[in-house]
């Protein structure tokens, strides 16, 4: 089976994911606080998608890779991000969706060359971050900054709700390894 993922918000209540812009008539506070994701780059929010022609906070944002992946990427850098929870959604939810596969070339800039109809028949999932998103975390952390999780990453990018409730949750956990070895005391 072939999946995709998007990261359980934080005091999500419901079974149901909803985009940020159904989200702010629903739900107001959950709407909020997951606006802030975009502080410095409210203007994303007011950009259109091409193929589905709706704007970019009208469609749920999800990963073609195992997030397991991006946050051993993040660990391995230096950086020690949270330890978060997956949706670990079938593709075979998304069909009959409008639903966008976005290659992510230029920064917040949306291109249609760039987006073409999600194939579930075609997709596989990532096998590893590309290259461009390892630059961009390398270059965060040199410049002491924030990265942003999934930039540079492609997005599966669905229009509408997504049903969840019989979804499974990946739990992500951070572990530091510490190792040992015996140090034979010198006479």
């Amino acid at each position: 089976m072939k999946f995709i993922y998007h990261r359980v918000p934080n005091n999500m209540d419901g079974a149901v994911l909803y985009p940020l812009n159904k989200l702010k008539e629903m739900k107001p506070a959950q709407y909020e606080q997951q606006a802030l994701k975009y502080k410095g780059r409210e203007s994303l929010m007011q950009e259109r998608l091409p193929i589905v022609d709706c704007l970019w906070n009208d469609v749920i944002h999800c990963t073609p890779i195992h997030p397991e992946k991006i946050i051993s990427a993040l660990c391995v850098i230096g950086l020690r991000p949270p330890n978060l929870r997956y949706f670990k959604i079938p593709v075979s939810l998304l069909e009959g969706m409008d639903v966008i596969y976005k290659q992510y070339t230029q920064e917040d800039v949306l291109d249609e060359a760039d987006c073409e109809r999600f194939d579930a028949g075609k997709y596989n999932e990532l096998d590893q971050i590309p290259v461009r998103a390892l630059q961009y975390y390398r270059e965060s952390v040199r410049q002491r900054k924030r990265p942003l999780m999934f930039h540079f990453i492609p997005h599966v990018l669905v229009k509408g709700e997504i049903e969840i409730s019989d979804v499974e949750i990946v739990e992500v956990e951070v572990v530091v390894s510490v190792k040992s070895r015996i140090v034979k005391p010198s006479v």
